[in-house]
């Protein structure tokens, strides 16, 4: 008897599910009439989800920050609301969800105080699924075995943090209208149960000081730890900011132009477990051979992750007779990253919203600055697939006869590959009598045989071929005469 033996081994791989449009409508109501809405700005993010019977349903939360004018000065307010979608899946219950959400538009209605937003967001799904299969590994027969490096498991986990910062602005503050702010992870270390998160963000603050709107991009380090117990090796882990708080420090007889930053946000991340197995893609006997039956195995590696910094810009027409004030409400929105060897491609635009002076008053209108970016990954090969999230700082302009743009921008890119093993999951037995053969026989090995094919038409070990053919080349680097022992 044969007796081989299988052993249980879990695949996981990374797949795109789909994208899904989700629609909120959210009313507000503020202290004066709503003569112009100027800007709104959506942070938007996926807190949770399920997958029950066939159908996933996920859970996030909307962060508004509203800006508008009553006809004679500037007015800026920030609400939340909350939103759900499902979808039908043919995913395992324990498939690991990872969810990427863009404000796809957002519309306005004004009646009177009251104004009523449309918001339309674009919910992209990938999910990590595990293939669990029962693999050759083993029996009393010979093996031809393949060392597999594999991702055996994947832990997504999101984890709400907070970080405060200390900042001062170059002018009096009087009035806060939009505080938004972006965070990007640069480096993430497990030690022991906790994950050491270290990076850089920009608070952007747009206020009103002696009359005058302005906004200050201040740029800031931050070292955050957060629970990791669930977490295994090699851990991704990025960064979705939920909300953008401002306390100020007001003092008798001194400059205001100090505050704290409170940034509410959600830490998302990837770890997984690798392993290097050993498996057997092919088996006979010495007295028998096997139908072997074979299914694919597929599994995702992590290739590597980079944190690129870059500015870009557009140059836009312009009316000369207006006078520019500031850009509040940016982001960024990826229409495409490829991957060639050690380069990435990453395309998109960024979108903000201009405020300039008319002689009627405060208006303002969107800005788009397209841009198609490389970024420099050297462990990057043709075959990865890459996903981009992008950050937007500073938004900067210079009006004159068109109006110079610009915006800088973090990139956080992670590299992954797909391998795809054709493995050994049932045999049946063929037997056949070798007591038939004589005891000396000469063959011809055709050139390109392996040892391990001619061993195996042979019924023999290969040692053993070797050991009364010591000149065959592995493979053969042209037909050879063969002398087979069968009685060895």
């Amino acid at each position: 008897m044969s007796n081989l033996q299988f052993e249980n081994l879990q695949f996981a791989s990374k797949k795109f599910v789909g994208k899904f449009v989700t629609t909120e409508n959210v009313r507000v109501s503020v202290k004066n009439d709503i003569v112009r809405v100027l800007s709104v700005g959506v942070d938007s993010v996926v807190n949770s989800y399920e997958i029950k019977g066939g159908e996933a349903t996920f859970f996030g939360k909307s962060f508004i920050r509203f800006l508008y004018t009553d006809g004679t000065t500037i007015a800026g307010s920030s609400y939340n609301t909350d939103f759900s979608s499902a979808f039908s899946t043919d995913l395992a219950d324990d498939s690991k969800l990872v969810f990427d959400v863009q404000t796809e538009s957002v519309q306005t209605e004004i009646n009177s105080n009251t104004a009523t937003i449309s918001i339309v967001l674009e919910v992209s799904v990938f999910a990590y699924a595990k293939q669990s299969l029962a693999v050759l590994c083993g029996g009393d027969v010979f093996l031809n075995k393949e060392s597999l490096q594999t991702t055996g498991d994947v832990c997504v986990q999101t984890l709400p943090i907070v970080l405060e910062q200390q900042l001062t602005t170059s002018k009096t503050i009087d009035t806060v209208l939009v505080a938004e702010s972006s965070v990007s992870a640069t480096k993430s270390t497990l030690a022991g149960d906790v994950l050491q998160i270290e990076g850089t963000g920009v608070c952007k603050l747009t206020y009103v000081s002696q009359g005058s709107v302005t906004t200050e991009a201040i740029d800031f380090v931050f070292a955050q730890e957060v629970d990791g117990t669930w977490l295994k090796n090699n851990v991704f882990a990025t960064l979705d900011v939920k909300q953008t708080k401002v306390r100020l420090s007001i003092e008798d007889d001194s400059i205001n132009n100090t505050f704290t930053l409170e940034i509410l946000a959600n830490v998302a991340t990837k770890s997984s477990q690798q392993n290097v197995v050993e498996v057997a893609t092919d088996a006979y006997g010495t007295s028998c051979d096997f139908q072997l039956e074979r299914t694919v195995a597929t599994t995702t590696l992590p290739c590597g992750s980079v944190v690129a910094n870059k500015t870009v810009g557009a140059t836009l027409p312009w009316d000369k007779n207006h006078k520019l004030l500031t850009f509040v409400n940016a982001y960024a929105t990826v229409t495409n990253c490829t991957s060639q060897e050690k380069l990435a491609k990453v395309e998109g635009y960024v979108t903000a919203t201009c405020l300039y002076q008319t002689d009627v008053g405060t208006e303002s209108k969107l800005v788009e600055i397209p841009f198609l970016q490389n970024v420099e990954m050297d462990f990057l090969l043709p075959m990865c697939s890459t996903s981009a999230k992008i950050k937007v700082g500073a938004v900067e302009g210079v009006a004159n006869e068109n109006l110079e743009v610009s915006a800088k921008l973090v990139l956080t890119l992670q590299a992954t590959r797909d391998f795809s093993h054709h493995v050994v999951v049932g045999a049946t037995e063929l037997p056949f009598d070798k007591s038939s053969l004589p005891a000396i026989e000469v063959c011809v090995g055709k050139k390109g045989e392996t040892i391990w094919s001619l061993a195996k038409s042979l019924h023999m070990d290969q040692k053993d071929l070797l050991a009364t053919n010591p000149e065959l080349t592995n493979p053969l680097e042209k037909d050879t005469r063969i002398v087979v022992f069968n009685g060895i």
